[in-house]
């Protein structure tokens, strides 16, 4: 009796997003884009704002054999590109990835009155960021204060970074890249990890 079941892939390299999908058109039965931002967050945002970095991709075989080596011919073929890649099983979320380190930087803005001009802009670059070290993720959020006011007395949410590496040095070297460019950006704010893998 065939069999099929459905995956996502993250695209943590935006410059990778045609290359991966190739391939995924290439072996997968059916593919279809969105963004990871659903993985990430459950606030509105403005849907302009994202990339289409997570694709939707669907395997049929004869039976259980058959589909694990179709998967794996897809994780062959990313290995063999050197390309990151995190897949995930739709119906029961089992990972498949290059990723060992996942964690989350906040950057609170409690200690600053006011919310210099371009911090917005520089907060947004290091949240599309890739180095050696591993990839950064983030988007905007639904509400900013309008830079150059008053907070006042405005509770402003944390705005947050993912941070993904391929190992557990690489993700601390990462880490610290992080930290001292938000400490460039403004050294009031404050920040706090919190690590998933």
């Amino acid at each position: 009796m065939a069999i099929s079941k459905k995956f996502s892939i993250m695209i943590l390299d935006y410059d990778n997003i045609p290359v991966i999908n190739k391939v995924l058109v290439e072996y997968a039965d059916s593919t279809k884009q969105s963004s990871s931002h659903e993985l990430f967050k459950m606030e509105p945002i403005n849907i302009f704002d994202v990339a289409l970095d997570l694709s939707y991709f669907k395997l049929n075989a004869e039976d259980e054999t058959g589909l694990n080596n179709k998967l794996q011919e897809i994780i062959d073929k990313l290995i063999e590109m050197n390309l990151d890649y995190t897949i995930i099983e739709c119906e029961n979320k089992k990972l498949h990835t290059s990723i060992t380190s996942v964690s989350a930087l906040d950057i609170n803005f409690d200690n600053l009155k006011i919310i210099p001009e371009g911090t917005y802009k520089q907060l947004d670059e290091i949240k599309n960021t890739k180095t050696k070290f591993g990839y950064c993720k983030g988007y905007k959020p639904a509400f900013r204060l309008v830079e150059s006011k008053e907070i006042g007395n405005i509770e402003l949410k944390p705005e947050t970074v993912y941070l993904l590496s391929n190992s557990p040095e690489n993700h601390k070297k990462l880490k610290k890249y992080v930290s001292d460019f938000i400490m460039k950006i403004n050294h009031d704010f404050i920040i706090e990890f919190r690590d998933f893998i």
